[in-house]
Protein backbone atom coordinates (compact mmCIF):
# COMPACT_ATOMS: atom_id res chain seq x y z
CA UNK A 1 0.00 0.00 0.00
CA UNK A 2 3.39 2.39 0.26
CA UNK A 3 2.42 2.97 -3.56
CA UNK A 4 -1.19 4.09 -2.75
CA UNK A 5 0.44 6.49 -0.48
CA UNK A 6 3.03 7.87 -3.07
CA UNK A 7 0.37 7.91 -5.77
CA UNK A 8 -1.61 10.14 -3.55
CA UNK A 9 1.29 12.67 -2.89
CA UNK A 10 2.45 12.27 -6.32
CA UNK A 11 -0.85 13.37 -7.94
CA UNK A 12 -1.76 15.94 -5.65
CA UNK A 13 -2.70 18.98 -7.40
CA UNK A 14 -4.07 16.21 -10.72
CA UNK A 15 -7.49 15.30 -10.26
CA UNK A 16 -8.88 12.86 -7.88
CA UNK A 17 -6.11 10.89 -6.73
CA UNK A 18 -8.47 8.24 -5.37
CA UNK A 19 -10.30 8.30 -8.52
CA UNK A 20 -7.24 7.86 -10.50
CA UNK A 21 -5.89 4.95 -8.23
CA UNK A 22 -8.91 3.31 -9.30
CA UNK A 23 -9.23 3.89 -12.53
CA UNK A 24 -5.53 2.09 -13.18
CA UNK A 25 -6.83 -0.97 -10.65
CA UNK A 26 -10.01 -1.24 -12.94
CA UNK A 27 -7.53 -0.87 -16.17
CA UNK A 28 -5.01 -3.44 -14.99
CA UNK A 29 -8.25 -5.76 -14.09
CA UNK A 30 -9.34 -5.33 -17.52
CA UNK A 31 -6.10 -5.59 -19.64
CA UNK A 32 -6.06 -8.65 -17.67
CA UNK A 33 -9.27 -9.87 -18.54
CA UNK A 34 -8.77 -9.00 -22.15
CA UNK A 35 -5.24 -10.76 -22.42
CA UNK A 36 -5.89 -14.22 -20.74
CA UNK A 37 -9.69 -14.08 -20.24
CA UNK A 38 -10.97 -15.50 -23.92
CA UNK A 39 -9.42 -18.89 -23.31
CA UNK A 40 -11.03 -19.01 -19.44
CA UNK A 41 -14.07 -20.40 -19.68
CA UNK A 42 -15.17 -20.68 -16.19
CA UNK A 43 -14.78 -16.52 -16.27
CA UNK A 44 -16.21 -16.39 -19.42
CA UNK A 45 -19.70 -18.17 -18.16
CA UNK A 46 -19.53 -15.94 -14.58
CA UNK A 47 -19.25 -12.71 -17.04
CA UNK A 48 -22.11 -14.06 -19.10
CA UNK A 49 -24.12 -14.74 -16.02
CA UNK A 50 -22.90 -11.28 -14.32
CA UNK A 51 -24.55 -9.89 -17.46
CA UNK A 52 -20.80 -8.55 -18.63
CA UNK A 53 -19.84 -4.80 -17.26
CA UNK A 54 -21.32 -1.74 -16.29
CA UNK A 55 -21.57 0.79 -19.81
CA UNK A 56 -18.74 2.86 -18.10
CA UNK A 57 -16.31 -0.54 -17.89
CA UNK A 58 -17.44 -1.91 -20.86
CA UNK A 59 -16.27 1.62 -23.06
CA UNK A 60 -12.87 0.80 -21.25
CA UNK A 61 -12.75 -2.85 -21.76
CA UNK A 62 -13.73 -2.32 -25.78
CA UNK A 63 -10.90 0.63 -25.69
CA UNK A 64 -8.56 -2.53 -25.22
CA UNK A 65 -5.97 -2.96 -27.78
CA UNK A 66 -6.35 -6.89 -27.78
CA UNK A 67 -9.11 -6.60 -30.42
CA UNK A 68 -9.78 -10.09 -30.96
CA UNK A 69 -10.11 -11.44 -27.68
CA UNK A 70 -12.25 -8.30 -26.57
CA UNK A 71 -13.91 -8.58 -29.15
CA UNK A 72 -14.68 -12.48 -28.26
CA UNK A 73 -15.27 -11.49 -24.45
CA UNK A 74 -18.01 -8.76 -26.09
CA UNK A 75 -19.82 -10.60 -27.92
CA UNK A 76 -20.38 -12.90 -25.33
CA UNK A 77 -21.29 -10.51 -22.78
CA UNK A 78 -23.57 -9.20 -25.33
CA UNK A 79 -25.28 -12.35 -26.41
CA UNK A 80 -25.83 -12.91 -23.02
CA UNK A 81 -27.43 -9.94 -22.41
CA UNK A 82 -29.43 -10.58 -25.58
CA UNK A 83 -30.74 -14.00 -24.21
CA UNK A 84 -31.98 -12.08 -20.95
CA UNK A 85 -34.60 -9.63 -23.08
CA UNK A 86 -35.60 -12.58 -25.13
CA UNK A 87 -36.58 -14.50 -22.43
CA UNK A 88 -37.95 -11.65 -20.38
CA UNK A 89 -35.71 -11.90 -17.65
CA UNK A 90 -34.14 -8.76 -16.63
CA UNK A 91 -31.61 -9.62 -14.23
CA UNK A 92 -29.42 -6.77 -13.03
CA UNK A 93 -25.50 -6.38 -14.07
CA UNK A 94 -23.22 -7.10 -11.47
CA UNK A 95 -20.44 -5.67 -12.58
CA UNK A 96 -17.64 -7.47 -11.76
CA UNK A 97 -15.15 -4.61 -12.09
CA UNK A 98 -17.27 -2.03 -10.04
CA UNK A 99 -17.02 -4.51 -7.40
CA UNK A 100 -13.04 -4.64 -7.66
CA UNK A 101 -13.29 -0.81 -6.89
CA UNK A 102 -15.68 -1.01 -4.49
CA UNK A 103 -13.30 -3.78 -2.77
CA UNK A 104 -10.21 -1.74 -3.38
CA UNK A 105 -11.86 1.89 -1.66
CA UNK A 106 -12.67 -0.23 1.26
CA UNK A 107 -9.45 -1.22 1.19
CA UNK A 108 -7.61 1.91 0.52
CA UNK A 109 -10.38 3.53 3.31
CA UNK A 110 -8.73 1.07 5.97
CA UNK A 111 -5.36 1.70 4.59
CA UNK A 112 -5.76 5.26 5.34
CA UNK A 113 -7.93 4.90 8.41
CA UNK A 114 -4.79 2.86 10.06
CA UNK A 115 -2.00 5.84 8.78
CA UNK A 116 -3.87 8.00 10.64
CA UNK A 117 -4.60 6.18 13.79
CA UNK A 118 -1.02 5.29 14.36
CA UNK A 119 -0.10 9.31 13.11
CA UNK A 120 -2.26 10.65 15.83
CA UNK A 121 -1.14 8.14 18.47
Amino acid sequence: MTDVLAALEQHHDAPCAVCRLLEARSLRYLEGIARDGVNDIPLRQRLRSQGGYCARHAKLFAAQSLLLPTAILLKDMLDARLERVVSGTTKPIRCEACQLEADYLEQLTKHIRKHKQAAEA
